[in-house]
């Protein structure tokens, strides 16, 4: 894939400063979409957060 983001930035643009400007849009707003696409991970978050502590507990506790 990142092959093929090259070889069209390349396409593109002639000077190097204008391909990585075309390559970091396309990998910029592909992350976008992907956190995007994720949503909202807190609940998930917290959930660590919570187990990562009772460990701690547990293991410093005994």
């Amino acid at each position: 894939m990142f092959e093929k983001v090259k070889r069209f930035a390349k396409k593109i643009a002639t000077s190097k400063k204008a391909q990585m400007t075309c390559l970091m849009m396309v990998c910029g707003v592909t992350a976008m979409m992907a956190q995007t696409t994720a949503g909202d991970y807190s609940a998930g978050t917290a959930a660590l957060t919570q187990v990562s502590e009772e460990i701690i507990l547990a293991v410093f506790n005994t």
